[in-house]
C-alpha cells in the first residue's frame, strides 16, 4: 500500500511515507522481536501499531512524560483527545502542568503549552504549528526551528 497508493497509506496511518520512513527508523530497533519470530516484521508492526491512536506528550528532551493508548484511528483526534483522561485533565486544569515562569533575560511571562496538529482545539494549554501550505519565510523557519531544534542548545 505504501508504495501503490500514497493516499490510501496516508488514510490509513494519518501520515506521508516520508514520516512513516523516519518513524521506522527511529523506532525499528524496538519494534523488532529479538526472541522470537512470529511473522510480523518492524514496519508492518508499525503500521498496525499507528491503527490504534496514542496520544503523547514529551518533555524537552523527547522522552515520553504521559501516555494515552488504545482508542481507534477511525474516531476523530478532538473527540479521543476530549474523551482522554489527558483531555479531560487539562481542560479541568487538574493536570499537574507547571506555572507560567518568565523568559530567561526578560520580564515576559509565557505558559507551559502543549503542541498539536490542526485536529486539536486552540486552547490556553494547545499551541498549534501555523497551518497551511502557503507560509511565510519566517513562519517556516519558526516550524523548523520549533521541532528541529535539539533541547540542548
Amino acid at each position: 500500500m505504501k508504495r501503490c497508493d500514497p493516499e490510501q497509506f496516508l488514510r490509513y496511518t494519518r501520515m506521508t511515507v516520508p514520516v512513516f520512513e523516519k518513524l521506522l527508523s527511529l523506532m525499528k530497533d524496538r519494534l523488532s522481536r529479538r526472541l522470537r519470530s512470529d511473522g510480523i516484521g518492524a514496519e508492518e508492526r508499525l503500521a498496525i501499531t499507528l491503527h490504534i491512536v496514542l496520544m503523547a506528550a514529551c518533555d524537552v528532551n523527547y522522552l515520553f512524560t504521559l501516555v494515552d493508548i488504545g482508542s481507534y484511528g477511525s474516531q476523530s483526534d478532538v473527540g479521543i483527545f476530549r474523551q482522554s483522561v489527558f483531555g479531560e485533565r487539562l481542560e479541568n486544569r487538574t493536570m499537574n502542568v507547571p506555572n507560567s515562569t518568565k523568559i530567561p533575560n526578560t520580564n515576559v511571562e509565557m505558559p507551559y503549552v502543549f503542541v498539536g496538529d490542526e485536529a486539536f482545539p486552540l486552547k490556553h494549554y494547545i499551541m498549534r504549528p501555523y497551518p497551511g501550505k502557503n507560509l511565510t519565510l519566517t513562519q517556516k523557519n519558526f516550524l523548523l526551528w520549533t521541532f528541529t531544534c535539539p533541547a540542548n542548545d
